[in-house]
Formats: structure tokens, C-alpha cells, sequence
């Protein structure tokens, strides 16, 4: 055994983009097409407990959007 603790991050940031396309049944008012260029923060409150933070970016209306998840890790594979 290391006389060190475990090293884990407690905060982190991924970047990312995403394409959606629907198919079928578009609603009137709704795009067909989206591409957006997303951040996630991601906050560690326990070992298995994280606070991520998404902001995503809509390219063709100059929206941003953001979202709040709680996530919880029930075990390790």
C-alpha cells in the first residue's frame, strides 16, 4: 500500500459538439436540424456524487442553453 492518498479530481470540463437530426413527424414549429457546441462542467461533492453543468451553444440562432443534472455512481464495474 501507497502512503499517499488516491489522487481524484474534483472538478472537470469536457468539450463537445452535437448534431441532431429528426427523421419523421417534425413538428410545425420545430427545426429538423440542429448543431450545437456544448461545455460540461462537472463538479465532484462525494467520491460517487457529481454536479454536472451542461451550457450548449446553438450555432444558426446564437442560443444558449443550460442544464443541471445531480449524478450518482451505484457501483464500479
Amino acid at each position: 500500500m501507497r502512503n499517499q492518498p488516491e489522487k481524484t479530481s474534483c472538478f472537470e470540463i469536457k468539450a463537445l459538439g452535437e448534431y441532431t437530426k429528426i427523421y419523421k413527424n417534425v413538428l410545425p414549429d420545430e427545426d429538423d436540424e440542429t448543431i450545437t457546441a456544448n461545455l460540461e462542467f462537472r463538479i465532484r461533492l462525494a467520491k460517487d456524487l457529481w454536479i454536472p453543468i451542461t451550457v450548449k451553444y446553438d450555432t444558426e440562432r446564437s442560443n444558449f442553453l443550460g442544464f443541471l443534472n445531480i449524478t450518482y455512481n451505484f457501483g464500479r464495474i
